[in-house]
């Protein structure tokens, strides 16, 4: 399993070498892609590679943070799915007609 430093450190890293971080993390997403099952593995670099076009877009690290967590979610969803079937299709509601209340009408 991949050790990361301590939040401070990357933090530390983040503001005065970014680049330096980003070298880090590619290389500890490398070697847990390289640590997980034969089988998950070609999955792994389809979904990292997905990751890093969609945050290449990004203009700024909050942009980053919420496509991320967008794509976590989606993919979150999707095992829901996988594990638990597809939703249950809502149940349809009964609509009501609005009536315009008469214009002498005292309940308004």
């Amino acid at each position: 399993m991949v050790r990361l430093p301590d939040f401070d450190t990357l933090a530390k890293l983040a503001k005065q070498d970014p680049q330096r971080l980003a070298r880090l993390q590619r290389g500890w997403v490398r070697r847990s892609i390289a640590e997980a099952r034969p089988e998950n593995r070609a999955r792994l670099r389809a979904m990292q590679s997905n990751l890093e076009l969609r945050l290449s877009r990004c203009h700024n690290p909050y942009h980053r943070m919420i496509t991320a967590s967008a794509l976590m979610q989606s993919q979150l969803q999707r095992l829901a799915e996988a594990l638990n079937g597809p939703p249950a299709p809502p149940s349809p509601a009964k609509i009501i007609p609005w009536r315009r209340p008469a214009p002498d009408d005292p309940s308004e």
